[in-house]
This record gives structure tokens, C-alpha cells and sequence, in this order.
């Protein structure tokens, strides 16, 4: 079994030299050819003074050049940082501040406030045969002979996580996390060579890294790479390349099971993850494909999937059983266990739970306790280990004395038809008591009517004292609802 990122590419260059890894927009390399790519990069970096544990930043969108960093990175020992493409200037410098890095690779021009080397690379450069600053420095310099001492529990990456968050962190994800779920997830749909995966989801987001990616250069698969999506472009790419594997977040399979103008019966499996999925979408999807849409449940802390629904045995509103190596408990606010059927706080153990936060001994102190992660995510399982999530344990709203779910809130204001989307959270009456306060975009509705209509549907201590009618609701790019800024 391979031991870091760079094994698994290694191991896989040598099995299927030949084999196309990369299929991006028409240009292809072969395993042999994205190998040397890789080893180019590890000459490019030992040749800038970068040593194992420095940190490598990236941020572009999806395209080769992250797999040349990724895999190159990985020879040496450096740690990769996949830095959101789409952040505004303010928050790519926030994480820079924290990783410091000693180079970032990046599309748009950046000012970094400290010093470090910057690499431009333009990911069209690969198709229209373009100038590319990195490419050209990797054509300059010989391939890596020989790459650093590097162990399983070496850090790969520091991913920072999503907006769910108040303060984003750095999560350290070491080879063996990422392994251990490339491992499970490609095992789980029996992934292999034969296979091709459209990666779709940014490499910058972990579901779209590890399982897209790593999970598929692991196997000797083709990934597909679009540089973002597009139903068009996704469509265009499943019919053209005959692709076999999709993994993705809710709005992405809920718009292409609106497509009807291409042919998508080459994929037998997806995955969907991030934020949960309504069921009757995903049924719309199988019908529409004819294919299976597995759903699972992870955080960046796990290197993505912690859960996953098995074929063919899919429960609606579960998020499905723990991957294999995968033990969890069900815990309430005293620490004690929870029967089948009873709600509180998730807690997983497993090979791919993070090493910790990046210089935060406190959030990692109080993430990792006991061996265990603590999720703050609020879920039951059943009698047959099926487990379902409920909610964040920070976002419940206390409204004297009685807890309310703002999911639960949210999905009655939902039923109504003129209701778009909904977003339910904390806030506070004159007196400076705790109410639920429920953003909405609506076509008509006034909120008289929608308190009425949750009044007849859910307890009254439940119900929205206040409705305020918005344009849009934020979300993550996983398309988790973003509470926080909507207090």
C-alpha cells in the first residue's frame, strides 16, 4: 500500500505508463508524462530553497498544474496549501498570513504583504498553447532524482476551512488521511483503471481533491478536469469522454438532471456530499442518468467522507454507515452515550481524522479529545447503523428554555410554494431574549402569511418571530446555507 501522495502517483506511473491521467478540455497526459511533470516541480522547488514542511501555496482553478504541484510538493516533503481561486483579495491574504508560504502559484496578479516567490501559471496554456511562466520554468530544469524522506503522518496539506466557520482554520491532513479515504472512497464504488472521473468540484474544496483526485490517480483512472463547472460543459464532458464517475455537491446533480439534451448513460456511480440533498432531487437524478447518487457525510477535519451510502441500500434522509476503519458515537452534553434513535453530538474516530489546526493548539485541543473528533454536528443513527444529521450544535436557537433546529424551520417555510429558499437563525426581541428570526426569498408572500403558515405546521415557540425578505441567502461553495452571516 502506498504511503504518500507521491507513491500513489509513482506506483500508478508504473502500472499504466501509457494511460491517460489527465484529460483537460482535450489535452491529455499520460501517466508517464504527468509523473514528469511532477518530478519537474520537486527540481523547481529544491532548486528555490524549499525543503520539507515549507509551505506551498495554490491558488488557481482547477487544471494540470495543481496535480504538478500536488505530486511534486508531495516528493519533497512541502506541504501544499489549496487556496480558494474565487476568495477576494482580503482572504487569500488572511491565509497566506496564517501558512506562510514560501512560494505561491497563482493565476491573477497578488501583492502578498510578506516576501515569498510567486509563480504565474494560466491554465489555458495547456490548450491554446499560451505562455505560461510555470511551465516554461519546469521545461528548464531537469526532473527530481531523488525526493525527500517523507512518512505517512508527514503533513500533505493544510486546507482552510469553509465559511461555516466564524474564524476559518487550517486543517493539517497528513498522507495517511488522505490516503485512507482516497483508499476507502475508490473501494467503496470499486474505482480502477478502467475508469474516468470528471472532477468538477474545485481542487481547492476537499471532496473534490481527495475523491475526484487523489482517489483516482490512486487507481490509475482518468480524471476529466473542467476548470469550473457548467452544466453544459459537464454534460459536454460526461457525453464526450464517456465518463464513468462524478463526484459533486447538491446544485451541481440537481442541474444536470435537468439536462435533456445529452447522453449520460456512461456513469454508473456519483457521490454527493457537502450539504445535504433532498431526496426527491436525488431521485430526479437517478431517474434522469440511470445511475446510482450515493450521498455521504464528511468535514475537511476528515478528509472529506466520514459516511457514505452503501449501493443499492440507500435509507432517504441518511447520510448513510461509517466508511470501513470508521467508528462513531452518538453523545449528549454530559458526554454520555445515546441509544439508536436519540440526537446529539457526532463523534468519529478513523485513519484519515486530521493531525490538528495549523498553529492552534486550542481548536485542536478542543476538536481532538479523547481520540475523537467533535464534530458540533448534531445527529441520531438507527438500529442499523444508518446515521442521520439534524443540525450544528452552535446554531441551535434557545427560545425560552426550548431548543429549536433552524433545518426544522427552514424546511416548513420551504413547503410553501411561494417560498424559494429560507434561512433560519438566532436573534434577539427588545427585552434581549433569544427568537428565531427567518431570512426568506419569496415571490409574494408577506410575513404575516408565512408566520401563520409555520404556526399551523410546527410548535409555536418554533415559529419565526420575525421575517425579513432578502435577494439571496449566502452559501458555501458546497452549498451549505451560511447562518453566521446572516445574523
Amino acid at each position: 500500500m502506498q504511503s504518500t501522495l507521491y507513491e500513489s502517483l509513482d506506483d500508478s506511473a508504473r502500472k499504466f505508463p501509457q494511460n491517460n491521467a489527465i484529460d483537460f478540455y482535450g489535452r491529455r497526459l499520460s501517466y508517464s508524462q504527468l509523473k514528469s511533470y511532477a518530478d519537474r516541480f520537486a527540481s523547481l522547488l529544491t532548486s528555490l530553497g524549499v525543503k520539507k514542511g515549507d509551505r506551498v501555496a495554490m491558488c488557481v482553478r482547477n487544471c494540470p498544474q495543481f496535480l504538478f504541484a500536488l505530486y511534486g510538493s508531495s516528493r519533497i516533503g512541502a506541504i501544499l496549501v489549496p487556496i480558494n481561486p474565487e476568495y477576494e483579495e482580503r482572504e487569500i491574504s488572511n491565509v497566506l498570513s496564517d501558512c506562510q508560504p514560501r512560494i505561491l502559484v497563482c493565476e491573477r496578479e497578488h501583492d502578498p504583504e510578506r516576501e515569498l516567490t510567486v509563480l504565474h501559471t494560466d491554465p489555458d496554456s495547456l490548450i491554446n498553447g499560451g505562455r505560461d511562466e510555470l511551465l516554461e520554468r519546469l521545461e528548464a530544469v531537469e526532473s527530481q532524482k531523488k525526493g525527500a524522506e517523507v512518512t505517512p503522518d508527514d503533513v500533505a496539506l493544510v486546507m482552510y476551512t469553509s465559511g461555516t466557520a466564524k474564524d476559518p482554520k487550517g486543517v493539517m491532513l497528513t498522507h495517511r488521511n488522505v490516503l485512507a479515504n482516497a483508499q476507502s472512497g475508490s473501494a467503496w464504488c470499486r474505482k480502477s483503471h478502467e475508469d474516468r472521473s470528471l472532477a468538477v468540484l474545485p481542487f481547492s474544496h476537499v471532496l473534490g481533491l481527495v475523491e475526484s483526485l487523489c482517489g483516482s490517480i490512486l487507481c490509475g483512472s482518468e480524471v476529466v478536469i473542467l476548470k469550473k463547472f457548467s452544466t453544459k460543459e459537464a454534460c459536454d464532458a460526461i457525453e464526450r469522454e464517456k465518463c464513468t464517475i462524478c463526484t459533486g455537491v447538491p446544485p451541481i446533480f440537481v442541474a444536470i438532471s435537468r439536462d435533456e439534451n445529452h447522453d449520460l448513460s456512461s456513469l454508473r456511480v456519483c457521490f454527493v456530499g457537502g450539504a445535504s440533498m433532498k431526496t426527491q432531487d436525488i431521485e430526479a437524478f437517478e431517474r434522469r442518468v440511470g445511475c446510482e447518487l450515493l450521498e455521504g457525510y464528511g468535514l475537511t477535519e476528515s478528509a472529506a467522507q466520514l459516511t457514505i451510502t452503501p449501493p443499492r441500500r440507500a435509507k432517504h434522509g441518511s447520510v448513510g454507515v461509517p466508511v470501513p476503519g470508521v467508528t462513531f458515537r452518538v453523545v449528549d452534553d454530559q458526554g454520555s452515550d445515546l441509544g439508536s434513535g436519540e440526537t446529539g453530538e457526532l463523534f468519529f474516530r478513523g485513519p484519515q481524522i486530521m493531525k490538528g489546526y495549523w498553529m492552534n493548539d486550542k481548536d485542536s485541543e478542543r476538536a481532538l479529545r479523547d481520540g475523537w473528533l467533535h464534530t458540533e454536528d448534531l445527529g441520531y443513527c438507527d438500529e442499523e447503523g444508518y446515521i442521520y444529521l439534524v443540525g450544528r450544535k452552535d446554531e441551535i436557537i434557545n427560545v425560552s428554555g426550548y431548543k429549536v433546529l433552524p433545518e426544522e424551520v427552514e424546511g416548513v417555510l420551504r413547503e410553501n410554494k411561494k417560498v424559494r429558499e429560507a434561512c433560519a437563525t438566532k436573534s434577539r426581541d427588545e427585552e434581549g431574549r433569544e427568537i428565531v428570526k427567518a431570512f426568506v426569498v419569496s415571490e409574494g408572500a408577506s410575513e404575516r402569511e408565512l408566520i401563520d403558515w409555520c404556526r399551523e405546521r410546527i410548535a409555536g415557540y418554533k415559529c419565526p418571530a420575525r421575517i425579513e425578505f432578502v435577494d439571496r441567502i449566502p452559501k458555501s461553495a458546497s452549498g451549505k446555507l451560511l447562518r453566521r452571516e446572516m445574523r
